[in-house]
């Protein structure tokens, strides 16, 4: 992925919705393969269920995918709060939206998509967790337009337990034997770059790094976002400097462009977020903008 260097993201990346909720339509969510016990840094898989109870009303967008890695058409609302392991690579810098899909009618055939919870929400401490889903695919059929409604799911409390080294290394052998093997299939492969990502241990910071520079032209978007959301910033950094001059190493526009980000993060605030209503505010948001991205070119430059 190529991200667009422009200003404005913050505006670009979720649509406000209806706050409503009706009768006629549901979202059911339950954990996928019927556990509530996860280990810190593992995929948290969740089906999302949606029906609706009258016939020819409502439609559902089938789109599961945005070309800016992110697809912000659920919100996963988690308590007590995690981070959003993105919200800072989203914060500087706008990109490219859109993606394959489209409406389909709902009816009370359950229209099932699969998402997982570590995309929006990174659990770094164990602990009980309660979680419920809000939706903006479904939309209702009227003479005029078709309106927006928000979904509500169900709640679903789980536990999430330390990671002992045992599992954290078992886990990462089993993806890079996955990468490393020539059988593999590409969605084996993606599956087992989920699992690096979201994993976020040093040994994944490593295994995300040498992937990106000996990627070819493949898409590095699990390596770019594994290595943006990671906890461990300041050794991301180290690594991919340090891994610059190695053999075979290939120094790709996103390979410098995520070493300049981050670089840049660790030494600057965040901005914050867009003024809605305060014009002179909003002047000064885009300067400060328009000053951290003209510096961010300068230092990927400079790479």
């Amino acid at each position: 992925m190529k991200p667009l260097r422009l200003i404005f993201a913050a505006l670009t990346l979720a649509t406000p919705l209806l706050a409503q909720n009706e009768s006629g339509v549901s979202l059911t969510i339950r954990f996928a393969d019927g556990t509530s016990r996860f280990h810190v840094g593992e995929i948290i898989p969740v089906d999302l269920s949606f029906k609706a109870s009258v016939p020819d009303m409502y439609d559902m967008e089938m789109r599961n995918y945005d070309r800016s890695g992110r697809l912000n058409i659920e919100g996963f609302h988690v308590t007590p709060p995690g981070r959003d392991p993105l919200e800072r690579y989203y914060s500087t810098g706008a990109f490219m939206g859109g993606g394959l899909g489209g409406p389909r009618e709902l009816s009370s055939e359950p229209q099932v998509m699969r998402e997982e919870l570590n995309e929006w929400i990174a659990l770094d401490k164990p602990g009980h967790y309660s979680l419920y889903v809000t939706s903006g695919r479904v939309t209702r059929r009227t003479p005029a337009q078709a309106e927006p409604v928000e979904l509500r799911s169900n709640d679903l409390e789980f536990e999430v337990v330390a990671a002992d080294a045992a599992w954290q290394q078992q886990t990462l052998s089993t993806a890079v034997a996955t990468l490393n093997m020539g059988s593999s299939t590409e969605a084996e492969k993606t599956a087992a770059l989920r699992v690096l990502r979201f994993l976020d241990t040093p040994r994944s910071v490593h295994e995300l790094v040498l992937r990106l520079g000996t990627r070819g032209d493949r898409s590095g978007w699990n390596e770019i976002a594994g290595l943006a959301g990671s906890c461990y910033q300041n050794l991301v950094v180290q690594e991919l400097e340090r891994q610059m001059s190695a053999p075979g190493i290939a120094l790709t526009g996103d390979y410098l462009y995520i070493l300049a980000k981050l670089k840049l993060q660790l030494d600057h605030d965040p901005v914050p977020p867009y003024p809605q209503k305060d014009s002179e505010q909003q002047k000064i948001w885009t300067e400060r903008m328009q000053a951290r991205e003209k510096e961010l070119r300068e230092l990927q430059n400079s790479l």
